[in-house]
């Protein structure tokens, strides 16, 4: 099963939080550590217990140098899952980015932070060679089963994509 959501790839590249209730308790989480994956749980997709409520989405101001982009490749044009989704939220200052935060979606069983892919981007400016280092840095680790093998390509494409709109947007804002 792959995670099917458009919203929780970007909440997660924007560093959401979520909040959680209880009658006797509540708490703050990293919207990424709400997810579980079938290693972790075979049976539950998220870390709510049976008397628990998510009730708040807290997404933290983001700097005046943020750039963000969130893409979808789906077979239909209209209300589709993703077959691959791509949420980048980079900081910069200006050219080189600072902080970068890319998720995928529709690859597992939970929105994929691609941190070591992340961390390649802090520190550089976005060019051809740095695109096709971060999608390779991205997809490293990706073991595709035998009939969605399509979904690594596609991905590495959406990331090319993202980073050209994100550099766009910082060319275009100096401009």
């Amino acid at each position: 099963m792959v995670h099917p959501s458009d919203l929780a790839p970007a909440l997660i590249a924007l560093d959401a939080r979520v909040k959680i209730i209880s009658p006797n308790d509540s708490k703050l989480i990293p919207l990424e550590d709400f997810f579980l994956t079938p290693k972790i749980d075979s049976h539950k997709e998220n870390v709510l217990g049976a008397d628990e409520l998510l009730s708040e989405i807290q997404i933290p101001k983001q700097p005046d140098q943020a750039y963000g982009v969130y893409i979808k490749a789906m077979e239909r044009k209209v209300w589709d899952f993703a077959l691959v989704s791509v949420a980048l939220q980079v900081n910069v200052e200006g050219k080189k980015i600072m902080d970068a935060h890319l998720v995928l979606g529709g690859v597992s069983p939970s929105p994929f932070r691609a941190k070591d892919a992340e961390n390649a981007l802090k520190g550089n400016r976005i060019d051809d060679d740095m695109g096709e280092c971060v999608c390779e840095i991205a997809l490293s680790n990706s073991r595709p089963l035998s009939n969605n093998d399509y979904k690594v390509v596609l991905a590495k494409s959406l990331i090319r994509q993202a980073l050209t709109e994100i550099d766009n947007g910082i060319i275009g804002k100096e401009g």
